[in-house]
């Protein structure tokens, strides 16, 4: 678990939080293996509360953006959704984004009240054994397989950073291992 409050005091006495500030994080994992030496399932759970993401803090930003930005953090006005290659250039109905919270028109402060990244649950699975082949020696075979972002959530790790731009969080992934243990 894990909470951090990341805010920057310039010369000018304008206080901002940069893009290390989160609420709240964390990573839960649970592994049941079956007697000593048999297999194994084990879940993960990672939560984290979002990020700030300060480049976009009001509607005029928003509208600012490319096509493809808007669509990245799922930018909507109404029923009108952007999309990559059709961005939003006015607005003047309800507007949001699902992958990044806009504070409330009026609302936006740098310290205070920043834009971020949106909240996000993710799930893995793995399953496996350390010793397929169950032999009591010394050199063994070990096997797992995994699926990374089980649901697969489309959700944004950043966006805009100031030293590493934007990720998404990796779409559903599938690994294998086998290992040699001599």
């Amino acid at each position: 678990m894990g909470h951090n409050r990341a805010r920057f005091f310039p010369q000018d006495g304008s206080v901002f939080r940069i893009d290390h500030d989160q609420n709240f994080q964390q990573t839960t994992n649970v592994r049941y293996q079956w007697k000593k030496d048999g297999p194994w399932a084990a879940v993960t759970w990672r939560y984290d509360s979002g990020l700030v993401a300060g480049s976009v803090s009001s509607l005029a930003d928003a509208l600012s953006l490319t096509p493809a930005e808007q669509a990245a953090i799922g930018f909507f006005c109404g029923s009108q959704v952007a999309t990559p290659n059709s961005g939003i250039s006015s607005c003047n109905s309800n507007f949001g984004a699902t992958r990044l919270r806009i504070p409330v028109e009026g609302t936006a402060d740098d310290d205070r009240n920043p834009s971020r990244i949106a909240p996000r649950h993710i799930f893995d699975l793995g399953f496996g054994t350390d010793n397929l082949l169950r032999r009591q020696e010394l050199s063994h075979i070990k096997l797992r397989f995994t699926i990374s972002n089980l649901t697969n959530k489309v959700a944004l790790y950043n966006f805009h950073s100031t030293f590493s731009g934007t990720h998404f969080v990796a779409p559903r992934t599938y690994g294998g291992a086998i290992g040699f243990v001599f």
